[in-house]
């Protein structure tokens, strides 16, 4: 059960860091006086590098879920304690995995937006 859990930890921070760069869709027929938007993006987008790291929320989500997972399975009368807990730590690892993955978007969204930018996803 460990090895299946501590796998599963590793394979989603990994996948995360395949993660392609988020680049929001901006309207560029009315560009802000002054600004230039590839710098503005590159210094917004260093600023989400500062949330928790995907691979630091899926660990936690993983252990939430593994935990969440026993208790289910003692609710259900026990037995498949190993099982319970691998598929609540993978479906904890993902979720909050793709919840740091919303963070920074909303961060690089909301960053361009100060500046002006006319953010359209």
């Amino acid at each position: 059960m460990n090895k299946l859990i501590l796998a599963s930890c590793i394979i989603l921070s990994l996948s995360g860091c395949a993660t392609p760069q988020y680049r929001p869709i901006v309207d560029t027929s009315i560009m802000p006086a002054g600004r230039n938007y590839a710098d503005d993006l590159s210094e917004c987008m260093q600023y989400s590098m500062q949330v928790a790291g995907i691979a630091d929320k899926a660990a936690f989500g993983a252990i939430a879920g593994a935990i969440g997972g026993l208790l289910l399975n003692a609710a259900n009368g026990g037995g498949n304690r190993g099982r319970f807990a691998a598929i609540g730590a993978l479906g904890g690892a993902a979720e909050q995995g793709n919840a740091a993955i919303g963070d920074k978007q909303a961060i690089t969204r909301r960053c361009l937006q100060g500046r002006g930018w006319i953010v359209l996803n």
